[in-house]
């Protein structure tokens, strides 16, 4: 399990302190993936663009994490069973 705080963050960790929000070890990438999120992928950047007043990042995927009921026979994910937000 990972926790990730940064005196940045604190008024978002303050806002979220009532939830127990789980995070594991990525498998190629070292970063978190949310163990509620039924996708996480895992990408590498391989550019970034200055667009305005943001940086547009590009990724490789390395890795895609799936809820196995989500997925098909065929490896596949069917993104219609996903309940989006």
């Amino acid at each position: 399990m990972t926790a990730i705080l940064t005196l940045h963050d604190l008024n978002l960790a303050a806002h979220y302190s009532d939830y127990l929000i789980l995070l594991s070890d990525g498998i190629k990438i070292n970063a978190p993936v949310s163990d509620h999120c039924p996708v996480n992928i895992e990408c590498r950047v391989v550019d970034s663009t200055v667009t305005g007043s943001h940086e547009m990042f590009v990724g490789k995927i390395e890795y895609v994490h799936a809820d196995s009921k989500l997925v098909d026979n065929e490896g596949n994910i069917d993104f219609s069973s996903i309940k989006f937000l």
